[in-house]
C-alpha cells in the first residue's frame, strides 16, 4: 500500500512540474522519496533525487526557502 502511495506522489509531482509549479512538485517529491527510502526502494530514491533537483533548478532563489511542508494527496488522504 505504501509503494502506491509513493508512486502516486511521484507522478503528481511530475505532473505539477510538467505545469511548472515546481513548489509543489518537490514536496510531493520529497514526501515520497521518504517512502521509498522506508521501503528500501533505491531505483526510485535516485529517480526522484535527480527531479528534485531539476526542479530546485527551475526555482528563483527567494522560493528556495518555501519548499516544505505535506502534499495535497496526503492532506486529502489522511496519514496512512
Amino acid at each position: 500500500m505504501r509503494r502506491h502511495q509513493a508512486l502516486c506522489l511521484l507522478k503528481l509531482g511530475y505532473a505539477y512540474q510538467a505545469m511548472g509549479d515546481y513548489r509543489q512538485a518537490i514536496a510531493d517529491m520529497e514526501e515520497s522519496l521518504s517512502i521509498f527510502r522506508e521501503l528500501r526502494l533505491t531505483h526510485y530514491e535516485e529517480r526522484v533525487l535527480q527531479t528534485i533537483e531539476t526542479c530546485r533548478q527551475q526555482l528563483r532563489p527567494s522560493e528556495l526557502g518555501t519548499v516544505s511542508g505535506h502534499s495535497r494527496l496526503d492532506r486529502t488522504l489522511g496519514s496512512a
